[in-house]
């Protein structure tokens, strides 16, 4: 049995060229997102701009101190992966750690643990939600869980 060489390089072409079209609109579906997802985060009616303003700066940040700014500027159910995503989004490094998804976890429990977030689940999935407490108590709780 012999193998038609060029009709074979015809549909790897064709699939490559169909995959590369998807990655132009997933591309630009994705700044769409990221563009209204910024325009929603300043406009959220509990965000101090102080908050909303350093979650743009937290490149310079801890995991634990990034991940309570994030908590914070955006207020709805996050999943772990969600969580990931917004840090990177947000120009934190990830890249910096072995296993992120534990990482962020980890740094989670802690926060479950400590009365700062509540999980819930929704869907068969685990959500959390950062709880508000008082300004003055939340620089004493995130270095709490860095131990």
């Amino acid at each position: 049995m012999s193998i038609n060489h060029h009709a074979l390089l015809d549909a790897v072409l064709r699939d490559l060229s169909d995959v590369q079209r998807q990655r132009r609109l997933l591309g630009t579906r994705l700044l769409r997102i990221q563009r209204q997802l910024s325009r929603l985060r300043l406009q959220a009616p509990h965000a101090e701009s102080s908050d909303a303003d350093s979650v743009s700066k937290i490149s310079g940040m801890g995991i634990t101190e990034a991940i309570r700014h994030i908590l914070i500027a955006y207020p709805t159910v996050l999943t772990i992966p969600c969580i990931r995503d917004l840090l990177e989004n947000d120009g934190f490094d990830m890249s910096r750690y072995k296993e992120p998804l534990t990482s962020v976890h980890v740094i989670i429990k802690r926060f479950v643990s400590r009365g700062l977030v509540v999980q819930t689940t929704a869907r068969e999935q685990a959500g959390y939600l950062w709880v508000a407490m008082p300004a003055a108590d939340l620089g004493t709780a995130a270095a709490d869980c860095d131990n």
